[in-house]
């Protein structure tokens, strides 16, 4: 994935930037940040470009070879999925198509996720949350103490502990069953390794859903 992510350094596509800006209320500054920091790259919105982005800089014996593009299949699935979050390292990367798109599940990862996301790194206490976009809320919402994401509610590795010694860690992962079940369980996990932590999961929707209310308002 190193390749792909290289080759799309700098390059914008107009509808992913539209989603992420229009859609999800995240600052267009702070997407430079977060592309600068190597979290957010695209591909082309239109398949037959991505494709070609892809098999330029991949190239299709590497797809086979690394389970992105079946033997039976004309293009990689990754190629529906425009929006690329890179993890720290670039290790993995998480493929999102955009809304509206119903070719398969909205996310596809590939690689091994090393090391979380991470903004803001070592100050004050350490927000915990569910995937880059709700990082970026939090962030965009004016949260200055560090924050650090899981691409999912159960996702959390333990040999991660060493990045919350002597830290104070709220968990604030997405309302729902899985999230709120979840965030009590890692909470106790952390507390039982004499790590300070506890549950702060927002009331209504996730962390993005509140940063769109927060807009909506400003509006209104």
């Amino acid at each position: 994935m190193q390749k792909l992510l290289d080759a799309q350094v700098g390059y914008w596509d107009y509808n992913v930037v539209t989603y992420l800006t229009q859609e999800r209320g995240l600052p267009l500054p702070l997407l430079r940040q977060a592309h600068d920091k190597g979290y957010l790259r695209m591909l082309s919105s239109d398949v037959g470009i991505a494709a070609s982005q892809v098999a330029r800089t991949v190239g299709i014996k590497l797809l086979l070879a690394s389970g992105l593009l079946s033997p039976e299949k004309k293009l990689p699935a990754i190629v529906y999925r425009p929006i690329l979050f890179g993890f720290p390292g670039n290790d993995a990367v998480e493929f999102r198509r955009l809304p509206g798109e119903s070719y398969g599940p909205k996310a596809l990862r590939h690689g091994s996720v090393l090391m979380p996301w991470r903004w803001n790194e070592g100050k004050g206490t350490v927000a915990l949350v569910e995937g880059l976009i709700d990082l970026l809320s939090l962030v965009a919402m004016g949260y200055e103490d560090e924050v650090i994401a899981v691409p999912g509610c159960r996702q959390w590795n333990h040999a991660w502990n060493p990045l919350l010694a002597d830290r104070t860690v709220i968990i604030k992962f997405d309302p729902d069953g899985p999230g709120q079940a979840a965030a009590a369980d890692l909470s106790s996990e952390l507390q039982s390794e004499g790590i300070r932590a506890w549950v702060d999961c927002p009331k209504d929707g996730d962390i993005n859903d509140v940063l769109l209310a927060s807009l909506r308002r400003r509006v209104a």
